[in-house]
């Protein structure tokens, strides 16, 4: 019993560290993805058109159609406090049915963001379960700060159940 509880511990923990390094990757990409100084823009009086919006949804959701992330996305926070969705992936079913929730510059209620932007350390990243309307994951949260000293949040998600499938397959290959 000892031994597979070890075996187990420690392929749990090297695939949690995977799963971290496919986090951090994704949050790069968002940068990556976006158009240079996308989050210096005053996004109430100049935020992109629809066609620009869904065009960068559709890349950001292209980058990742090959990966265990389930999104990415970032955030702004306006002078109000209000947070935004800045940018987002989305799957192919939300793409294809042109969901109302789609398109970025949602508000997004959470006070783990607002604490964030508020006392976070740019460039720490902060891995957390969450859950939320869209379902439960595995998350991880950059501040960023531009040129222009503009903070926003990149992050990441990676679906829980897949976690949980994982998690069932490491036992499994244990027992046999």
């Amino acid at each position: 019993m000892g031994y597979g509880y070890y075996t187990y511990k420690a392929k749990e923990e090297d695939t949690l560290k995977r799963i971290k390094q496919e986090l951090l990757y994704g949050t790069v990409k968002i940068l990556l993805l976006l158009p240079k100084n996308y989050h210096d823009k005053d996004f109430i009086h100049n935020k992109p058109s629809k066609q620009e919006d869904l065009a960068n949804i559709i890349k950001l959701s292209k980058s990742i159609e090959h990966t265990n992330l389930a999104y990415i996305y970032s955030f702004i926070q306006e002078k109000n406090d209000t947070i935004l969705f800045s940018s987002s992936s989305a799957t192919q079913k939300e793409i294809d049915t042109n969901e109302s929730d789609l398109y970025s510059f949602d508000a997004y209620e959470d006070a783990h963001l607002l604490s964030l932007f508020q006392n976070g350390t740019v460039g720490k990243p902060i891995y957390t379960d969450i859950t939320d309307k869209w379902r439960h994951f595995l998350s991880m949260y950059v501040l960023k700060q531009t040129p222009y000293e503009r903070k926003h949040i990149v992050g990441t998600d990676y679906k829980q159940q897949d976690l949980h499938g994982l998690k069932q397959t490491i036992i499994h290959n244990i027992i046999i």
